[in-house]
């Protein structure tokens, strides 16, 4: 088996303060690593699988994490779900200066056996968006290295207010089976009989489990394979019409179907396949 890769920061991303990339999905980023620098990433859209040290974690839109240089991780993929993250990583001495100048106590960040996510909402997310913007439009060297040096201790402060559902933030091995398996095709088209025979633990916990971990339910997960299936068919199979389709796809209803796809897309399924 090979060893993880251990990944470096380019001479120009040092002599800037920082480093700041995007990758556009879950493929896109590297395998099982770990880092000589630290790592703040941000997920701008859609969901994917955090793997970190050892541990599964879903990692939504509007998700910030601090990944120490320690930190074993990497992404994968879920099916019918896009992915877009923008990293910022920055070497261990500039965390070093900073906390002296703030006189923050990092220990919990640096010291704790998992790293920090935190999930940000509305003007907070909107304001780390902007500032990430800044920093990877900004020229590398000093511009960058003080536009940095000024945004850094706000996520330092984001990341150090502890949030209520901190304790459910990694998700049980049994429920990440779950979430693969249910991504299959023949699966989903099955639907709730199919997850409920992959899991040994009853009806009310499983439904309990996905609100707690995941913020939904095994229906809305279905659904949402089912209608992204549906809209690939849409585009891909002009001469099926959408009644068949939407039993295709595994819906029994298709005023169901009709109203899911709408919640979705924003539009009807004819409107969709004319896009």
């Amino acid at each position: 088996m090979d060893s993880p890769n251990v990944l470096d920061m380019l001479p120009a991303e040092c002599e800037s303060g920082c480093g700041c990339t995007g990758q556009d999905s879950a493929e896109d980023t590297s395998p099982l690593h770990s880092h000589t620098f630290y790592e703040l990433f941000y997920v701008l859209s859609g969901r994917a699988i955090h793997n970190i040290n050892g541990q599964n974690h879903i990692v939504s839109e509007g998700t910030l994490a601090f990944i120490r240089p320690h930190d074993m991780h990497t992404y994968f993929p879920i099916e019918n779900y896009g992915f877009s993250i923008v990293s910022t990583g920055f070497q261990p001495k500039e965390l070093d200066s900073l906390r002296l100048w703030l006189e923050m106590d990092l220990r919990a960040l640096l010291d704790s056996p998992m790293p920090t996510y935190i999930q940000l909402h509305g003007a907070e997310r909107h304001f780390l968006e902007k500032c990430l913007r800044a920093i990877r439009q900004r020229d590398y060297g000093l511009p960058r290295r003080q536009l940095f040096h000024a945004f850094f201790p706000m996520f330092l402060h984001l990341l150090s207010v502890p949030q209520a559902d901190a304790q459910h933030a990694f998700i049980p091995p049994w429920l990440s089976q779950i979430i693969e398996q249910m991504g299959k095709r023949d699966n989903y088209i099955i639907g709730l009989e199919r997850l409920y025979e992959l899991t040994e633990y009853s009806v009310e916990y499983t439904t309990r489990c996905f609100q707690t971990y995941l913020h939904t339910t095994p229906t809305e997960l279905i659904n949402s394979n089912r209608i992204n299936y549906a809209a690939h068919l849409l585009k891909e199979n002009k001469a099926q019409s959408i009644t068949d389709i939407c039993y295709a796809v595994g819906f029994n209803n298709l005023s169901y179907f009709y109203q899911v796809f709408h919640r979705v897309f924003g539009c009807t399924p004819r409107q969709y396949s004319k896009q």
